[in-house]
């Protein structure tokens, strides 16, 4: 009885191998994959340039689905510059590629859960596409980050709760993101969300939000441009664009044929409203 039990233990251990030019712990059990570091003499993967991670390894005739990226698995990695990921992961755990400072491109599939707090902390990222799938975006995971400044989302879970102060997007992806995109799967815009991102001057806001937060763009001083998807007005309060500098000197573009929506709302008739592909009358910069 003892051995048996044994076994059925191991059989559940993680065993660490190096399949290809990459380290993978395998879980026997589920019969899948996790991407680990490769700490020798110090260096993590010394020379990788470009990487493709394969959806499945092969090991001892049982095959693996790879589904996440340990903790740390390309830290300080200096010389990646590009990575592709296959559809079946899950995760990119903390610290991932932190310190990979020439990072340029990786793609997040749909189906990737969580990504880890500083796993991109220190890459050279100018772009960066939050798939739908996401439900974990944990705070600084894209620390340092500062050529980022263009990002676009697609997770209602990410956009739709509500923050507190100093601890939104702005925690997540810097001050210095110059334009956020927002997909047709938000429905709402929560509290605090896009609070002193500094940086932002133009946001395009999905087709189907239906309302925005409290404070939800407080301090967003440098916006000029909002696109509004909607074709009804969606709901704000009088802290959603709290202290953002002068609405006179920002243009809102609305669907063909709604601006009579927009403008009759308590609030959002505070702004000039314009319809999409319109050029507006005049030069508010004068």
């Amino acid at each position: 009885m003892l051995t048996v039990l044994l076994a059925l233990v191991a059989g559940t251990m993680c065993a660490k191998v190096k399949i290809g030019n990459l380290n993978y712990n395998l879980d026997a059990a589920k019969k899948t994959a996790t991407v680990v570091s490769n700490l020798q003499n110090n260096s993590n993967y010394v020379g990788l340039e470009a990487v493709e991670i394969p959806a499945t390894v092969q090991n001892n005739g049982t095959t693996y689905t790879v589904t996440s990226l340990g903790e740390g698995a390309f830290e300080e990695c200096k010389t990646l510059t590009s990575v592709k990921l296959p559809d079946c992961i899950k995760k990119i755990g903390e610290s991932a590629f932190e310190g990979c400072t020439e990072l340029e491109s990786i793609n997040f599939p749909e189906g990737l859960q969580s990504i880890g707090s500083y796993s991109f902390k220190k890459t050279a990222l100018t772009f960066v596409s939050i798939p739908s799938s996401v439900t974990i975006l944990e705070d600084n995971a894209f620390e340092d980050c500062r050529y980022i400044d263009l990002v676009e989302i697609h997770s209602d879970v990410i956009i739709s709760k509500d923050y507190k102060s100093d601890d939104g997007i702005v925690a997540i992806f810097g001050p210095q993101v110059k334009e956020y995109i927002l997909g047709d799967e938000i429905t709402r815009i929560g509290n605090h969300v896009f609070y002193n991102c500094s940086g932002l001057q133009k946001i395009t806001i999905g087709a189907n939000v239906e309302e925005m937060g409290n404070y939800a763009f407080e301090n967003c001083k440098n916006i000029d441009v909002i696109i509004c998807n909607a074709k009804n007005a969606p709901l704000l309060t009088k802290r959603t664009f709290k202290n953002m500098g002068n609405k006179a000197y920002v243009y809102i573009y609305v669907p063909e044929g709604r601006e009579r929506s927009y403008k009759r709302d308590q609030f959002w008739g505070e702004f000039d409203i314009y319809t999409q592909g319109t050029e507006p009358k005049g030069d508010k910069e004068d």
